[in-house]
């Protein structure tokens, strides 16, 4: 791994406090990790890492939003199932570093992101002397499994009416602004995309738009969608679970 760049120690230690998973986290432990972390920005488009690439570091991202998702069989199959949306403070990619096997997802950056990328041995041997974060750390990685377990659901289980109603709602979680009664998704979405991430084809998800137009839960901004009723997006099944993720504080 390559010698990280860093800002000022006290701008990085800041950062990583403001981190739920850290911030309560003794003094030694904080600098212990950071000795080895890398901070990293992206743009958006940008790939925190790609699927089978060797997975050696946890993320802890810091700042702005990320889509993991699973990419299809093979480069020339443009056919991909987002798991989960990202939104700082958020960690991810441990799973397979400590499982010792490739990533088996993709992160890509929707906005601009920093993130700390930090070796997975490193990271461990920093766990192991500190049982409150390893108990927080566990806790996490639970709470996201737990969601890859719906979404897995979701996939085998839900159509695309009901698997497009929980993208579009997690995307407002991440992207939404009041619009009078209901929740703007400041974030272009083409059908083409929607579709991609739903893993359906262009006329399906275009179909289960209609519907849900005229059910009255969407209707188009220009390029952008407005949610006129979480609630109503969520009740269309259970399948309508959404998929947007950021660590929480510690529970008392």
């Amino acid at each position: 791994m390559q010698t990280p760049l860093r800002p000022p120690p006290t701008e990085l230690i800041g950062a990583l406090r403001r981190h739920p998973l850290w911030a309560e986290t003794n003094d030694s432990s904080v600098r212990a990790v950071l000795r080895f972390a890398k901070d990293e920005t992206f743009r958006p488009g940008q790939y925190l890492f790609r699927a089978r690439e060797r997975a050696d570091s946890v993320f802890l991202l810091l700042e702005g939003a990320a889509r993991m998702f699973y990419p299809g069989p093979t480069p020339s199959l443009e056919t991909e199932i987002t798991v989960v949306l990202f939104r700082a403070p958020a960690a991810f990619g441990d799973a397979e570093a400590l499982a010792g096997i490739p990533w088996e997802e993709t992160v890509e950056a929707l906005t601009s992101v920093r993130a700390l990328r930090i070796d997975i041995e490193r990271y461990l041997e920093v766990l192991r002397a500190d049982a409150p974060l390893s108990a927080r750390h566990y806790v996490d990685l639970a709470t996201r499994f737990s969601l890859a377990i719906r979404r897995a659901q979701n996939t085998h289980f839900g159509d695309v009416t009901s698997r497009l109603a929980a993208l579009l709602v997690s995307y407002a979680n991440h992207f939404g602004k009041p619009h009078g009664d209901a929740i703007l998704i400041d974030h272009p979405l083409t059908r083409d995309q929607l579709a991609v991430q739903v893993g359906s084809n262009r006329r399906s998800v275009a179909d289960a738009l209609a519907a849900l137009q005229e059910r009255k839960l969407i209707y188009r901004q220009g390029r952008k969608f407005v949610l006129a009723s979480v609630a109503q997006a969520l009740a269309l099944g259970p399948q309508g679970t959404p998929i947007s993720y950021s660590s929480q504080p510690r529970r008392r």
